[in-house]
């Protein structure tokens, strides 16, 4: 449970500063997500958080948050996705041992399921 929260947390920070930095600062989605990504390269985290994926957590948060404004239109949403996101991610990394685009493929699902939850909502 502890490490959920923690992945849950760094998911949540990557959407949520992606979704600041397009709405607050009027920066693309795709220099947001790589922005950050780029700045949390150097968080110094223990070695072993580095081992679980905490970094891969936030770079899928981030993915996540390059959704459009329609789907992201506060931060509850924002927050509804992370949630969404981590427990996705927490389901297919075992799945998806060997495969690339993993972190692609939770952005993508969490952000669906938001934007189905606003359509038949």
């Amino acid at each position: 449970m502890k490490l959920w929260f923690i992945k849950g947390l760094a998911f949540y920070l990557g959407c949520v500063g992606c979704y600041l930095l397009q709405r607050q600062l009027g920066f693309s989605a795709v220099l947001s997500s790589a922005l950050l990504g780029f700045l949390c390269t150097f968080i110094p985290l223990p070695r072993d958080f580095e081992r679980k994926g905490i970094h891969a957590a936030f770079f899928a948060g981030t993915f996540a948050g390059m959704s459009s404004a329609l789907i992201l239109t506060d931060h509850y949403r924002v927050l509804l996705v992370s949630v969404v996101g981590t427990t996705i991610y927490f389901a297919l990394k075992p799945r998806l041992v060997g495969f690339g685009g993993k972190m692609g493929a939770v952005a993508f699902l969490s952000s669906m399921l938001a934007v189905l939850l606003k359509v038949f909502a």
